[in-house]
């Protein structure tokens, strides 16, 4: 069976805390929003990129808890950000990975367009999976996919 755990990236320090809910089995949830507003952040260094050091980190806590990890992020790929979200498997192995369709008007000024490939929903051993963010949720021909 699947330990329940809650991973969470501290990416300003780039450690990982993982932690042990107090009831054993279930699913267990933790719901971050990044700090992207205020001016003196930095969103290109506290941005994730898939293949780093600190993504590997996530991998391998997914695999030596036997958890499934499904988290938003903010993701540097190339010269760009993109508000995005992976799902890995208790395996380690990623299941999914995908960007944020269309920023809204803010997030615009900070983050691009993503491509659609991720919009799909995957088996995991936890059952179908699939996200959405944010605005995604109200535009109908994203919920049409």
């Amino acid at each position: 069976s699947q330990a329940s755990a809650i991973l969470a990236p501290d990416t300003s320090s780039t450690t990982l805390r993982a932690s042990r809910p107090a009831s054993r089995g279930g699913v267990s949830w933790l719901s971050t929003i990044p700090n992207i507003r205020r001016p003196s952040c930095r969103p290109p260094r506290r941005s994730l990129i898939y293949d780093s050091p600190e993504a590997d980190a996530l991998r391998a806590a997914a695999r030596r808890n036997r958890i499934t990890v499904v988290m938003g992020l903010s993701e540097r790929k190339g010269h760009s950000l993109y508000i995005s979200q992976w799902i890995i498997g208790p395996d380690g192995e990623t299941l999914l990975q995908r960007q944020k369709l269309k920023p809204t008007h803010l997030e615009r000024t900070v983050f691009g367009d993503g491509e659609g490939s991720g919009l799909t929903v995957i088996d995991s051993p936890l059952g179908k999976l699939g996200g959405l963010c944010c605005a995604e949720h109200v535009q109908p021909l994203t919920k049409a996919a």
